[in-house]
């Protein structure tokens, strides 16, 4: 399990594969394995699949009020130069493909190419959900993703605190 250090925090990833580089990003309280094992076990023998713990979430660790895209764009950044990556292809998943476009947009040319699944891209006049509404409705299989690191309620911590960032 590689790590790297960013902003004073040890960030965890896995890279499996050879051949073009795939940085593939996930979505709030996800990991990388949890979204990406399919995909990066079918095509490993095609692409290099670079899949980052983002901050806070699975193995990476966490600093509460730093999980915003721009923090999370600055970790994505230090690992691209850390494992030596140029212009990867990106595919990215909801929070992560709010961030990966973020990305592209202030850092044009960091990517080969971009596939983005179901951005959220939020709308400030949006009411945000509650801390009962994410707790009643959040899928279960992303909750238990980071107890071992974290600690049981970290998933909903992580939820209502990009919640809130995204509204303002």
């Amino acid at each position: 399990m590689p790590t790297f250090t960013h902003d004073d925090l040890r960030l965890h990833y896995d890279v499996t594969g050879s051949g073009p580089p795939v940085l593939c990003v996930h979505g709030a309280t996800g990991t990388g394995a949890y979204e990406w094992s399919e995909l990066v076990t079918t095509l490993a023998d095609r692409y290099r699949f670079i899949t980052p713990d983002l901050r806070g979430h699975g193995r990476s660790e966490y600093r509460g009020g730093k999980t915003g895209i721009d923090e999370v764009n600055g970790d994505l950044l230090a690992l691209l130069q850390h494992e030596h990556v140029a212009r990867p292809h990106v595919l990215a998943f909801s929070f992560g493909a709010e961030a990966a476009l973020e990305l592209e947009m202030t850092h044009p040319g960091t990517s080969a190419s971009l596939i983005l699944l179901s951005p959220g891209l939020a709308d400030p006049k949006a009411v945000l959900p509650t801390r009962q509404q994410l707790e009643a409705g959040w899928p279960r299989a992303l909750r238990h993703l980071h107890t071992e690191q974290h600690g049981q309620q970290h998933w909903l911590d992580l939820a209502v605190e990009l919640c809130e960032r995204s509204g303002q």
